[in-house]
C-alpha cells in the first residue's frame, strides 16, 4: 500500500521492483494532491503507479529438457538464471511461459531442438498454447499448469527410455525443480500376451440388450427421444475421457507424478513444482505441473488525504 499525504509528502520510500532488469526509485517531495477534485498529477500518479506495475515481470518459465541418450556428455548445455549450475546434455527443449496475472494462462509453448554439430539449439518453434490454469486443483491447492506437444517433434516414440530435468525461472532466478533418470515414454509395446477380460456370454448380451431397449422406450415416453440418446451416450462419454491440455485435473485420475518435490524447496512459490506427471496419448506427449502458487494480484493503491476528505482506493 503507498499513501500520499496532501500537502508535504515528506522522504518518499524506494519502490524497488525486484524482477525489473534495474532498480527504479520515485522521490516525491512537496507535491499537493487533491484527492477530492484529482488533478492532473493525481491523474499521472495512478498511471504512474500502473506502469510501474505493469512493468515487474508476471513470466514464469518452465522448461521440460529432455535427453534423449541419457548421456550428458552429449547434447546441449542449458544455463540457468542465478548463477545455477547449467543443465548438461539435453537434446530436446520444451519451454513454457505462465502470465501470473488474471486469468492465469499458458501463454507461449516453445520447443528447441539441440545441433549436435554446433552444440547449440535451434530457432524455436512456436507450439498452440493459451491453456488456462487450473488454480488450486494439484496437490495442497497448488495450481496446475499442463501443456502439450507432439510426440515426433521431440524426436520420441513410446517407449524410450530418456532422462527428463525440470527447471522453472522467475526474474532473474532459476533452479531445477525435478530430474528424472531412465524414464519411459508412456504407451510403449504392449504385454506378448494380453490378460484376459471378461465379458458376457451371448445369453447374457441379449438380456442386456433387451433391459437397455426397456430402459430407452420408458426414457422416451417420459422426456422424448432427444432425452433418450443422452442417457444411451452417457456411457460412452465417460469411456472417452482423454487428455487434453485444459487445466482441469479430470483427465489425470489414477496417473502417478513421475517426481514429488516437498513445498517451499524453490526461491518462491511461483517457481516451486510439487508434482510432475507426464502422459502419451494419440502421438501427443502431455506434461502436467503443480506449482504452489502462480496467481498474482496487483497490490492495492491507497491515496489519502489529510484531515476529513475522501479516500480513494484501488
Amino acid at each position: 500500500m503507498l499513501e500520499f499525504p496532501y500537502g508535504k509528502i515528506g522522504i518518499a520510500k524506494p519502490i524497488l521492483l525486484h524482477y525489473a532488469k534495474v532498480p527504479i526509485l520515485i522521490m516525491i517531495r512537496n507535491l499537493p494532491m487533491n484527492v477530492s477534485r484529482p488533478g492532473p498529477f493525481s491523474v499521472l500518479m495512478w498511471l504512474l503507479f500502473s506502469l510501474l506495475f505493469s512493468l515487474a515481470a508476471h513470466a514464469n518459465n518452465f522448461s521440460i529438457l529432455i535427453d534423449q541418450d541419457r548421456n550428458t556428455a552429449t547434447g546441449c548445455s542449458v544455463p540457468l538464471a542465478g548463477g545455477a549450475a547449467p543443465v548438461t546434455g539435453a537434446e530436446v527443449r520444451l519451454d513454457v511461459v505462465v502470465d501470473s496475472t488474471a486469468p492465469v494462462t499458458v501463454t507461449t509453448v516453445r520447443r528447441a531442438l539441440c545441433d549436435a554439430a554446433t552444440e547449440t539449439f535451434s530457432t524455436p518453434t512456436t507450439l498452440p498454447a493459451d491453456v488456462p490454469v487450473g488454480l488450486n486443483l494439484g496437490v495442497d491447492a497448488s495450481d496446475v499448469v499442463e501443456f502439450d506437444a507432439p510426440l515426433t517433434d521431440l524426436g520420441l516414440t513410446p517407449g524410450d527410455s530418456v532422462t527428463l530435468t525440470v527447471t522453472s525461472t522467475t526474474g532473474q532466478t532459476g533452479s531445477v525443480q525435478a530430474t528424472v533418470t531412465d524414464l519411459a515414454i508412456p504407451g510403449g509395446t504392449p504385454p506378448a500376451v494380453p490378460a484376459n477380460i471378461p465379458t458376457l456370454s451371448d445369453l447374457g448380451l441379449v438380456v442386456m440388450m433387451a433391459l437397455l431397449a426397456i430402459v430407452l422406450w420408458r426414457q422416451r415416453q417420459r422426456s422424448g427421444w432427444v432425452a433418450a440418446v443422452a442417457l444411451l451416450a452417457l456411457p460412452l462419454l465417460v469411456l472417452a475421457v482423454n487428455h487434453v491440455s485444459d487445466g482441469l485435473i479430470g483427465d489425470w485420475a489414477g496417473e502417478t507424478p513421475i517426481a514429488t518435490h516437498p513445498a517451499g524447496q524453490a526461491p518462491t512459490p511461483r517457481t516451486d513444482v510439487r508434482q510432475v506427471f507426464i502422459a502419451q496419448e494419440n502421438g501427443q506427449f502431455f506434461v502436467r505441473l503443480d506449482v504452489t502458487e502462480l496467481e498474482r494480484t496487483p497490490p492495492a493503491l491507497t491515496v489519502r488525504a489529510s484531515g476529513p476528505s475522501r479516500i480513494v482506493e484501488g
